[in-house]
């Protein structure tokens, strides 16, 4: 199964294209909601106005899951605070997809 998930991380790190990674990078709910908004919207920024047109939320939920496979605290909700745990986990993603 992972098979099909490795290819969903890779469309979503390549949105982050140019960008050295070093150890303490960490990967935001922003990131991941700006990038599925991209790929919805086709805008990183929609407007409440827009509708989604190049993707539906059950294949916003198969990204989620394939790039939260890949996040080292799998089973961590995310905290805003330390920004630590899973950011896949996160409200702000959560939101994303039921809107």
């Amino acid at each position: 199964m992972t098979s099909r998930y490795k290819p969903e991380l890779v469309k979503f790190m390549s949105y982050k294209d140019g960008i050295v990674y070093d150890k303490d990078r960490v990967i935001t709910p922003d990131h991941l909601c700006r990038w599925m908004s991209q790929q919805t919207y086709g805008d990183a920024e929609p407007s409440e106005e827009m509708r989604p047109v190049h993707r539906r939320s059950s294949t916003l939920e198969f990204s989620k899951k394939a790039i939260s496979s890949f996040m080292p605290r799998i089973n961590a909700t995310w905290d805003p605070m330390t920004e630590r745990g899973n950011p896949t986990r996160s409200d702000a993603v959560n939101k994303l997809i039921k809107k």
